[in-house]
C-alpha cells in the first residue's frame, strides 16, 4: 500500500505529445536546406571550381584541397555516403524533436545552425584561392 502512493506522488516522464515549437522547424528547416544546397555544391559547382582552378594552375589551400579531395571521394561512394548522409540527418531532426520537447530551445538553435556553418565554410574554402589570387595581383 505505501508503495502505490510513492508511485502516485512520482513526477511523471514529460510527454512528447506537445506540438513542436517554431524554432524546432526553423532548425529542421535548416538542416535540410543545408543539405540540399550542400548536396548542389557537390554535384555542380564544385566540379566547375576544380576545373577552373586546374585550368589556372593555382595552388591551393589545403582547405580548398581537402574540400575537393573529399567531394570526390563522395562522388566515387555516392550511394553509400548518402544513405550515410540523410541517416544523420534525421537523426540530427529527431534529436532536435526531442530537445524541443524538454523545452531546451538553447539546443535546438545551437544545433539546427550547425549545418548551415558547415556549407558557409565549405563556400569560403571554395573561393579560398579566389581571395588569395586577387592579394597576389594586387601587391
Amino acid at each position: 500500500m505505501i508503495e502505490q502512493n510513492m508511485d502516485e506522488n512520482a513526477p511523471s516522464p514529460p510527454s512528447l505529445k506537445t506540438r513542436p515549437s517554431l524554432w524546432f522547424w526553423i532548425s529542421g528547416v535548416s538542416v535540410v536546406l543545408s543539405y540540399l544546397i550542400w548536396l548542389v555544391l557537390l554535384l555542380f559547382v564544385l566540379t566547375a571550381f576544380e576545373e577552373m582552378y586546374a585550368d589556372l594552375g593555382a595552388k591551393l589551400p589545403k582547405i580548398t584541397q581537402i574540400l575537393f579531395d573529399s567531394a570526390s571521394f563522395i562522388k566515387s561512394n555516392f550511394l553509400s555516403t548518402q544513405l550515410s548522409i540523410l541517416s544523420l540527418m534525421a537523426l540530427t531532426i529527431w534529436g532536435l524533436y526531442v530537445l524541443d520537447q524538454q523545452k531546451h530551445i538553447f539546443a535546438v538553435v545551437v544545433i539546427g545552425n550547425i549545418p548551415p556553418a558547415i556549407v558557409i565554410i565549405m563556400i569560403l574554402s571554395m573561393f579560398l584561392p579566389i581571395f588569395q589570387l586577387t592579394t597576389l595581383l594586387g601587391d
